[in-house]
């Protein structure tokens, strides 16, 4: 790789990690306020939707949050391997790949358990 193509590719690099990023926070966002909603629409009284359908959506919802702390972690750890390798080369790339693919599946899961997530919540507002 000539020394344009590294630096577009460094570039683009870093646009992947902060778009990554801003899709775990988004998630974590989105779902942390979901629950929220969903622990209160169990607490009201006046519920039509049944409760195991709440249950359901509080199950996912919490699974959906602890994927991505688990995401958040091996985001960091990733870091801190890529910055090892770095600094002194003790770190394999495989290791880094490693942890690179899992926290891509761990985002591909988070997104899929929303997805469900959602029309689970659309099916318990059109039972109403």
């Amino acid at each position: 790789m000539n020394r344009e193509q590294n630096e577009r590719f460094q570039r683009w690099q870093q646009k992947t990690i902060e778009q990554f990023t801003q899709v775990i926070n988004i998630l974590l966002l989105i779902s942390s306020g979901f629950l929220w909603y969903l622990v209160s629409l169990k607490v009201d009284s006046n519920l039509k939707t049944p409760i195991a359908l709440i249950n359901l959506l509080i199950i996912l919802t919490t699974i959906i949050l602890v994927i991505l702390v688990f995401l958040s972690y091996n985001r960091l750890k990733d870091f801190r391997l890529t910055t090892s390798k770095i600094k002194s080369n003790e770190v394999s790339s495989e290791k880094i790949r490693e942890i690179g693919n899992k926290s891509w599946t761990f985002l591909n899961l988070s997104l899929l358990l929303f997805s469900a997530d959602i029309i689970v919540f659309v099916i318990a507002i059109m039972w109403t």
